[in-house]
Order: C-alpha cells, then sequence, then structure tokens
C-alpha cells in the first residue's frame, strides 16, 4: 500500500490495481516534488502518470497560462478573443479528458478572460472534480478530468472501503467552466 508521507523530495511510488469499478488495471502513482508538494494521479499506465507528473511540473515551474478550449468549432480567427499566448487545434473534435467532453483544440492566456468573453466565444474552463467524504465533506483530493477522478474514487473505494465517497465539482468551478 502506497504512503506518501514516506516520500522524501524528488522520489516517485506506484501500485497496480484493478478498479472495482471499472473493471480495469490502473497505475495510482505518487510523487514528492523538490520542493515537498506531493503530486498524485491515477492512469491506466505508468508512463501515463509520469507524463501526468511532467506536465504538472512544467506548469508549476513555468508561467501559469489558463486554458480555454474550443468545443463548439476550430481555432481560426473570430473564434476566441485577442492574441492567445499559446494555441492549438486537432486534426479533428477529441475527446478531452479535463473537461469530460470533444474539443476541436485550446487557446492559452496569461490572465484570465471575462465571463462574457468565455460566453461569447463559447469557451470551456476545466473543471476540478473533488473526491469527498459524504459523512464528513472532507476534500481528499481534487483531480482534473472526470476519467481521472474516476479513477481516484476507485482507487480510494479500494483502500478505505469504510468510507463512503462521493465525486463532487464546485459550483466555481462549474460557472467558469461555462
Amino acid at each position: 500500500m502506497l504512503n506518501p508521507k514516506s516520500l522524501a523530495n524528488g522520489q516517485e511510488q506506484h501500485e497496480t490495481f484493478k478498479s472495482s469499478v471499472t473493471r480495469k488495471k490502473a497505475v495510482q502513482y505518487d510523487y514528492r516534488h523538490t520542493d515537498g508538494e506531493l503530486f498524485s494521479c491515477v492512469r491506466p499506465t505508468l508512463d501515463a502518470c509520469r507524463q501526468a507528473k511532467e506536465n504538472w511540473i512544467s506548469k508549476k515551474e513555468g508561467a501559469s497560462m489558463i486554458r480555454y478550449y474550443l468545443t463548439q468549432r476550430p481555432p481560426a480567427p473570430g473564434t476566441f478573443p485577442g492574441r492567445p499566448v499559446n494555441l492549438k487545434s486537432f486534426d479533428s473534435r477529441e475527446h478531452v479528458e479535463e473537461i469530460g467532453r470533444p474539443a476541436w483544440g485550446w487557446v492559452e492566456y496569461e490572465w484570465p478572460l471575462t465571463i462574457k468573453e468565455t460566453e461569447d466565444y463559447e469557451l470551456t474552463r476545466p473543471i476540478a472534480f473533488n473526491i469527498k467524504d459524504t459523512k464528513t465533506n472532507e476534500t481528499l483530493a481534487t483531480m482534473r478530468g472526470k476519467e481521472a477522478a474516476d479513477g481516484m474514487l476507485a482507487y480510494m473505494q479500494n483502500k478505505y472501503p469504510e468510507k463512503k465517497l462521493r465525486i463532487a465539482t464546485s459550483p466555481k468551478e462549474e460557472e467558469r467552466a461555462k
């Protein structure tokens, strides 16, 4: 069983398990950054976990960009406001785990867009999914992406069978994602 408290800075640990919910094999992964912050995720493979860790480190150490997904049309002039710092167009509409639905691509800005801009251009922000103990309402984990949250919920239900857990999103996150 994993014990994140025993991880020294710069160390990782992982274990493979079979989800009782999805009946699929998954990997629970923990990494303690050199600054002491803990990163945890559940993905189908160890390589996917390590890629998620690298993405987290890049975002943590780099400039913090705010990503908006284009779910209605591909990125093109007039489909997003101003000049984004980064832009990615997918070859076709792809399912995006962070928002739980298909998108044509994404744009990133250094500062958040206004709600009006987000609505006018029909952009979508990622939602944070919280794993909560229904008895105490304590948030035990926060994940980006519904699939990641489902995987973490399955792992935590296996690890803590005595707890009744659920996935919740905060109203603020849901409002920002619109």
